[in-house]
């Protein structure tokens, strides 16, 4: 089941809402009536194939162009 509420809403009740998406629910959250958010359901890795496949995934994006460190994002 899908569930549609406010940014503010979902603020108030969180647990409330974690606790549907724990069920299988899907909770689509909105501000000034645009969707923004979804809380679905975390999906568990399974198998080695999937982590092999995250694992390929990652592997082939491209070097990072920006060698920042933490305290770089703070200047």
């Amino acid at each position: 089941m899908e569930h549609v509420v406010t940014a503010s809403e979902a603020n108030q009740r969180f647990s409330s809402l974690l606790r549907k998406v724990k069920q299988g629910d899907k909770v689509v959250i909105t501000s000034r009536g645009e969707a923004v958010a979804e809380l679905v359901p975390s999906r568990k890795v399974t198998s080695q194939k999937d982590m092999d496949d995250a694992l390929a995934f990652l592997e082939s994006l491209p070097p990072r162009v920006f060698n920042w460190t933490r305290e770089d994002a703070y200047d």
